[in-house]
């Protein structure tokens, strides 16, 4: 073995001892979610459907939540041009979230995320990345709920 393979071991050696996970891993935490509810925006509501239903599985938890969410996304103007051309949008994504625990009400929340992005000519490739921020947004809003639920005693 030439040196730089001994450098290349050595450096993969203590990668794998640092305890390296992937940033974009959502780590199921100490709690099982036992029925979920999902209301409002498909899109956001459809990522949130996808991240309780992995948490259901989870059956070897002392915490058992059920969780309702309320989702809606509000699109503004931000600037227009002086030909009345819009410029710019934000957009905003609220999430309530509703936690229970032996049918009672034990904690709720709302989460906001928003962004601003340009306008596009072309009207599809506008509605394609709005989907996408909300995706992201979505995403985001997921990782808080997660660590809000694994805060939760």
């Amino acid at each position: 073995m030439n040196k730089t393979n001994i450098i290349f071991l050595i450096f993969l050696f203590f990668l794998y001892g640092c305890g390296y996970q992937s940033v974009h891993q959502k780590k199921a935490g100490d709690f099982s979610i036992t029925k979920f509810e999902t209301k409002g925006e498909r899109n956001i509501s459809r990522n949130l459907t996808r991240y309780f239903s992995k948490l259901q599985k989870n059956e070897n938890t002392s915490r058992h939540y059920e969780i309702t969410t309320n989702s809606k996304t509000d699109r503004k103007i931000n600037s227009k041009n002086p030909k009345g051309e819009i410029e710019s949008y934000s957009i905003d994504i609220f999430v309530e979230l509703e936690v229970k625990q032996n049918n009672e009400i034990i904690r709720t929340k709302t989460f906001l995320e928003n962004s601003n992005y340009s306008n596009k000519s072309n009207k599809f490739e506008l509605k394609k990345y709005e989907e996408l921020i909300i995706e992201n947004l979505s995403n985001k809003i997921i990782d808080r709920i997660n660590f809000f639920i694994n805060s939760l005693k």
